[in-house]
C-alpha cells in the first residue's frame, strides 16, 4: 500500500484528470498491473487541461507572443512610449498570471469539501488554482484515489472477477508443470511458459540489468521477479532431474517434451530462441539475487615486491620443556620473520642449519649467532621427502611440514576467530602479533605427515547424462543464495551440449545456447578482480565460492578468466606470481626486478639426434617435481625459453612418428627422412586388441610418457605443436563414454561416411516399426525388403563383424557373422564403441596416469574438450593484421613505432601466409605456434631493436634472442629487402642456438 500511495501521490501534480502515469511496481507485480489498468499511461511531462482552458490559454500565448514582437520592433526603431510592453520576464510572467486567473472560469475546478463520503470524487489539488492547495486537501485528495483503487481491484468481490495478470497466468502455468504425472501432459503448461517468455507487447519500462554477455533482445518482458516468486525455478528443477519415484526413461522423456516446445517450432525445424530466452531469464535471476562476496582490500601496494616485504609473520621459536634431549639446544635469539608461503619443512630446516637439533656426527658443527632482526625465513621450496628430525608445534599442534606458515598460524595460532570472507590483510594478528613455535625431536603422526586440502574433489566426472542431471553440487555453494537458479543453468547447459544424444541426430557440435549468451558478466568481474589481488594469491584465502563454483558452472566465465584461475589455484604458489607478474605488468613496476617470486628451475643438456629417448627419462625425473625445467643442447651455447620451447617442439614432432604405431592413420608424409602420421582432424589413437601383449604394452608406455609431457608444458606455460582430436580430449576429460557416431566424423571422415550409409538402412528399419496400423508379418515383409537409394540391400555391401581395417572381431566368430538387416543395430554400436572406447581404452587410461603423475586431472574440469586444443597447443597463426601487429609489436634500442623498419616489418609480416608464419615463430620464439590470445600474451613481448652494422644495413641478416624475444633488426632500406634477408636467416637459422 506504500507503493500505492506513493504512486497516487505522484499525481497530485496531474490538474484536471485523476489519472496516474503507469509506473513499474518492483515489490508487487500483481499491483502493479492493476494500477496500470485503473489509471492509465499518460506522458509524465504530459498536463491534460478541460478544452475551454486549453483554447484560452492557447489565446493568450498567441497574444503574448505578439505583444513581445511589436516591442522588438520598437526597440530596434529607438521608440520609446508609455505604450512598451516591459521588457523582463518577470514583467511577463506576472501579466500571464493576471490575465489567466481573470479569465478562467471558475466552474472548472471547484473546491470540494473536506469530508466527503466513499464514492465521491474530488478533483485533484491544481496548481493553477487561485491559492496553493493546502496540506489537507492534497491528503484528502490521496486518501480518496486510494480508497477507491482499494475498493474496486484490493476487495474480495472484484478479486474474483479481474482479469488474470502475467504472474498469475505463470503461477497458474508454473502449477500445472508441477503436478503433471504424464509426460504428455507438460505441452500445454510448458507451451504457456514458452508464450510468456517470448511476450514483448507489454510494457518494458522497468528496472532491469542484463549482466549476461548475451543481447538483451533475447527473451520477452517477463521480469526476474515473476520468475522467482511464480516458482518458476524450483519447478523445472524438479521437471528436469531424476526423482525418487522415476524410473530411468521418465526424466529423459520430460527432457525431450521441452526440447520438443522449446527448440524445434510447429513444423518441426531447429529453433532455439525460445530455449535461449529461458536461459538468459534465468541467467537474469542469478545476477539479481547473488551475493558473492569479494576479498578486497584497496588499501594494498601497488607492487607485488611491497607486498613480499609487507606481509611476513614474526615467529619465535622455543624448546619443548619435556624435551631432555642433548641434541636439542634450547633457542636464544629473539623473533624471526618468516615468510607467509614458507613452508614449514622451511624452518625445519632452518633449526638444523643453526645447529639446534645435532647428531652425534654433527658436534663439530657449530651456528653462528644471527641478528634475529635482519633474520627471515623465504624458502618456498616445496617439500621434498626427506628424514626429518624435528616436529614443530603451535599450541600443542603438530604441524604439517607441506602446509605453509600462513595456514598453520591462521588455523592453530592464538587469536580470535577470523573471518574467512575477510581479506588476509585485515589479519592483523597474523600479521602483528608474535606467534610462538615449539620444536622437539621428531615425532611421526599421521596429522604431520599431510595436510593437503583439495580444493576440488578428485571424483572422476559425470559419465552419464542422468549423472550430469543430478543435483549433485559442491556443498560449500548450498550456504549461498541462489543456489537452485545455479543449478537450474547448469542443467540448461547441460542439455544444449547434450541434446544431440536424446535426439539421436548428428548436430554433435551444434550446442542450442550460443557461447555469446553463456557468461555472466557480474559474477566474472568477481572472479577477474579477486585473481589480481596479490597477497589473496599468495595466501590462498579466496572467498569458499571462489573455486567450486567456476568448476561447477564453467560456462559462467570466459576462457581467459578460467585460464587464471586454474595458474592461480592450481599450480604452486610462485607460479602463480609469476602468472600475475606476467599478465599485469603494473604490479612490478617500481620492484627493480624484485618480485618475491622464486622459481626453482632444473637444466638438463639435451643432444638433438636423441630427444625422444632423452625426454622419456627427463620426464620421468621431474613429473612430481615443481622445478621449472630448462634445456639447452651439445654443442649449442644458447640456453633458456627459446631452446626450451623449441624441446618441446620437437618432442611434439616426435610423438608424431609413424613408426611409434600409437595413432589412426589418415594418411602420411616424410619429412628429415623420417615418415609421419597425417590427421587433418586431429590425432586419435589407434584402435587395437585390448589383450595382453609386447604391442599394448609398449604403446601404454609411450601413451604415459605423452601424459607427463601434456602435464608438464601446462604447468610450465609452454606450447605443443600438435593438434589433437576432440574425442581424444573427452578422454583426456573423463566425458568419453558419451561420445557417439556423430564423434567418428572427428577422427576418420571416411569411416564416417560408410557407418552413415549403414546406418540408413537402420533408420528406414526403425520408420517401419513405428507405424502401428501394420501387421507383425507385414512389418517384416517390409524389413526385408529395404534398400538403399541405389536399390541395394544391406547384404549386398558383404561386411561382417570385423572392425574396419582390422582384423579385429567384434563379437566372438565375428568374421563368420555376415552383417544383415537384422542385426544392423548391433554392427553400428559395436563398431562406434570398439573404435572410439574399447580399442583404445588400455593407451588412454596409461595416458590420463601420466598426466596425473605431473597434476590431478580434476584440474581440468575448468574448460570443455573443444577449449583444450587452445589450453596446451595455443593457436596456429591465422590472419596477422596490421593493426594487432602495430600495438603488439615493441620497438626498442634505436626504434620506434614510426620507424621505417618497423613500418616494413609489419607490413612484411601482414603478408606471410601459414607455412611462413610457423617458421618466423619458431626463428624468433622457439615454437611455431602462439598462446592463446596471439601476441599479446606473448611473455616477455615481442621486441624489435636495431642491430648496428658496419657497411650497407642490405648486406645483413636478421638475429635472435629467443629467451627474450629480441628481433635484432637492421634498417633496411625496402620492404622487399627486408622480406628477403628475413626468410634467408629464418632458413639457416633453423635448429641451433649460438650466439649472435
Amino acid at each position: 500500500m506504500h507503493a500505492v500511495k506513493k504512486i497516487l501521490a505522484e499525481s497530485s501534480s496531474m490538474p484536471g484528470r485523476s489519472n496516474i502515469e503507469s509506473v513499474s511496481i518492483t515489490s508487487s507485480s500483481t499491483v502493479s498491473e492493476k494500477i496500470r489498468s485503473f489509471v492509465g499511461s499518460p506522458p509524465r511531462s504530459a498536463i491534460v487541461l478541460p478544452p475551454i482552458v486549453s483554447e484560452q490559454r492557447s489565446n493568450f500565448e498567441n497574444e503574448m507572443r505578439t505583444t513581445r514582437a511589436r516591442a522588438k520592433e520598437a526597440t530596434k526603431s529607438g521608440e520609446a512610449g508609455s505604450s512598451a510592453p516591459e521588457s523582463s520576464d518577470s514583467s511577463y510572467s506576472k501579466r500571464f498570471e493576471s490575465v489567466w486567473r481573470k479569465r478562467r472560469k471558475p466552474t472548472t475546478l471547484k473546491k470540494k469539501p473536506n469530508k466527503h463520503k466513499l464514492g465521491s470524487c474530488p478533483s485533484p489539488p491544481s496548481a493553477l488554482s487561485p491559492s496553493p492547495p493546502s496540506k489537507d486537501d492534497l491528503q484528502q485528495w490521496v486518501r480518496h484515489q486510494a480508497d477507491k483503487f482499494c475498493q474496486k481491484y484490493l476487495s474480495e468481490e472484484t478479486e474474483q472477477t479481474s482479469s488474470p495478470t502475467v504472474l498469475d497466468i505463470l503461477s497458474n502455468a508454473v502449477n500445472q508443470l508441477s503436478s503433471i504425472t504424464d509426460t504428455r501432459d507438460s505441452e500445454t503448461p510448458l507451451k504457456q511458459i514458452k508464450s510468456l517468455l517470448l511476450d514483448t507487447s507489454r510494457d518494458t519500462d522497468r528496472d532491469v540489468t542484463v549482466t549476461s554477455s548475451a543481447d538483451a533482445s533475447v527473451g520477452g518482458t517477463l521480469s526476474s521477479f515473476e520468475l522467482l516468486h511464480a516458482g518458476l525455478i524450483e519447478t523445472l528443477l524438479k521437471f528436469l532431474t531424476p526423482q525418487p519415484s522415476d524410473r530411468e526413461t521418465d526424466v529423459l522423456q520430460r527432457i525431450i517434451k521441452l526440447l520438443e516446445v522449446f527448440v524445434f517450432n510447429s513444423k518441426n525445424e531447429f529453433e532455439p530462441t525460445p530455449y535461449s530466452a529461458l536461459f538468459n531469464k534465468v541467467q537474469q535471476c542469478l545476477s539479481q539475487i547473488e551475493h558473492f562476496p569479494v576479498k578486497v582490500n584497496d588499501g594494498l601496494g601497488e607492487s607485488l615486491s611491497k607486498v613480499s616485504s609487507t606481509y611476513q609473520i614474526k615467529c619465535l621459536f622455543r624448546k619443548h620443556p619435556d624435551n631432555s634431549s642433548s641434541s636439542i639446544r634450547q633457542w636464544g635469539s629473539g623473533t624471526v620473520k618468516v615468510d607467509p608461503l614458507a613452508y614449514v619443512q622451511a624452518l625445519e630446516k632452518y633449526l638444523l642449519s643453526r645447529g639446534y637439533c645435532r647428531n652425534d656426527e654433527d658436534e663439530d658443527a657449530e651456528s653462528s649467532e644471527v641478528s634475529e632482526e635482519e633474520d627471515r625465513i623465504v624458502s618456498r621450496q616445496q617439500p621434498s621427502p626427506t628424514r626429518h628430525r624435528l616436529t614443530l608445534t603451535i599450541n600443542n599442534h603438530p604441524l604439517p611440514y607441506n602446509m605453509t606458515m600462513y595456514q598453520a598460524i591462521k588455523k592453530y595460532g592464538t587469536h580470535t576467530r577470523l573471518d574467512d570472507e575477510a581479506h588476509p590483510a585485515s589479519h592483523s594478528a597474523v600479521w602483528h602479533n608474535i606467534h610462538t613455535i615449539v620444536y622437539k625431536a621428531y615425532e611421526c603422526t599421521d596429522r604431520v605427515r599431510s595436510s593437503a586440502v583439495k580444493m576440488v574433489d578428485e571424483e572422476p566426472p559425470p559419465s552419464s547424462l542422468l549423472e550430469k542431471l543430478s543435483l549433485t553440487s559442491p556443498m560449500v555453494l548450498d550456504s549461498y543464495k541462489g543456489i537452485k537458479v545455479i543449478q537450474l543453468l547448469h542443467i540448461l547447459h547441460t542439455i544444449s551440449h547434450e541434446w544431440c544424444l536424446l535426439l539421436k541426430t548428428d548436430d554433435y557440435n551444434n550446442p542450442i545456447l550460443k557461447p555469446s549468451l553463456l557468461v555472466n558478466q557480474q559474477i566474472a568481474a568477481k572472479v577477474e578482480r579477486q585473481l589480481q589481488d596479490p597477497l589473496v594469491i599468495m595466501t590462498s584465502e579466496y572467498p569458499k565460492w571462489f573455486v567450486p563454483l567456476p568448476y561447477y558452472t564453467p560456462f559462467l566465465f570466459p576462457f581467459h578468466i578460467r585460464l587464471e584461475l586454474l595458474h592461480a589455484t592450481a599450480f604452486d604458489r610462485d607460479r602463480a606470481l609469476q602468472r600475475i607478474v606476467d599478465t599485469h605488468p603494473e604490479l612490478s613496476a617500481g620492484s627493480e626486478g624484485r618480485t618475491g617470486v622464486r622459481l626453482d628451475k632444473d637444466k638438463r643438456c639435451v643432444d638433438r639426434d636423441s630427444v625422444f629417448a632423452q625426454g622419456r627419462g627427463i620426464m620421468t625425473e621431474l613429473a612430481a617435481s615443481t622445478s621449472l625445467l630448462e634445456v639447452y643442447y651439445v654443442g649449442e651455447v644458447g640456453t633458456g625459453l627459446g631452446p626450451t620451447l623449441e624441446f618441446y617442439t620437437l618432442l611434439s614432432h616426435a610423438f608424431q612418428q609413424s613408426s611409434l604405431g600409437m595413432w589412426r592413420e589418415n594418411g602420411s608424409y616424410t619429412a628429415n627422412g623420417k615418415t609421419y602420421v597425417s590427421a587433418p582432424n586431429g590425432f586419435y589413437p589407434r584402435a587395437v586388441s585390448q589383450a595382453d601383449s609386447p604391442e599394448l604394452s609398449k604403446l601404454c608406455d609411450d601413451f604415459t610418457y605423452l601424459g607427463r609431457v601434456l602435464g608438464k608444458a601446462l604447468i610450465d606455460n609452454r606450447i605443443l605443436d600438435i593438434t589433437f582430436s576432440e574425442p581424444f580430449y573427452r578422454w583426456l576429460l573423463g566425458t568419453h563414454e558419451k561420445m557417439g557416431l556423430a564423434a567418428i566424423r572427428d577422427i576418420d571422415e571416411v569411416l564416417h561416411s560408410s557407418l552413415k550409409q549403414v546406418e540408413i538402412f537402420a533408420l528406414k528399419k526403425e520408420a517401419v516399426f513405428k507405424q502401428e496400423d501394420l501387421t507383425a508379418e507385414r512389418k517384416e515383409s517390409l524389413i526385408a525388403q529395404i534398400t538403399d537409394d541405389n536399390g541395394a540391400t544391406l547384404e549386398d555391401l558383404c561386411l561382417d563383424f570385423v572392425l574396419p581395417g582390422t582384423d579385429i572381431e567384434l563379437t566372438a566368430g565375428g568374421q563368420n557373422v555376415p552383417l544383415t538387416i537384422d542385426n544392423v543395430e548391433e554392427y553400428l554400436c559395436a563398431v562406434v564403441n570398439y573404435t572410439l572406447r574399447e580399442g583404445v581404452r588400455k593407451q588412454m587410461e596409461a595416458l590420463r596416469y601420466g598426466f596425473s603423475l605431473v597434476m590431478p586431472l580434476s584440474n581440468l574440469q575448468l574448460f570443455y574438450a573443444n577449449e583444450m586444443s587452445q589450453l596446451l597447443c595455443g593457436t596456429g597463426g591465422g590472419n596477422w593484421t596490421e593493426e594487432e601487429l602495430s600495438t603488439t609489436l615493441q620497438p626498442d634500442h634505436g626504434y620506434t613505432a614510426s620507424s621505417s623498419a618497423v613500418k616494413h616489418l609489419i607490413q612484411v609480416m601482414t603478408e606471410f601466409g601459414p607455412k611462413e608464419q610457423r617458421a618466423f615463430l619458431k626463428f624468433v620464439t622457439g615454437c611455431p605456434r602462439l598462446p592463446v590470445g596471439g601476441f599479446k600474451s606473448l611473455h616477455p613481448r615481442l621486441t624489435v631493436v636495431k642491430k648496428s652494422v658496419d657497411g650497407p644495413p642490405d648486406s645483413y641478416l636478421p638475429s635472435v634472442m629467443t629467451c627474450v624475444n629480441y628481433l635484432k633488426l637492421p634498417d633496411y632500406t625496402c620492404p622487399q629487402s627486408l622480406r628477403s634477408k628475413l626468410l634467408v636467416a629464418i632458413s639457416e637459422g633453423q635448429n641451433s642456438f649460438h650466439l649472435s
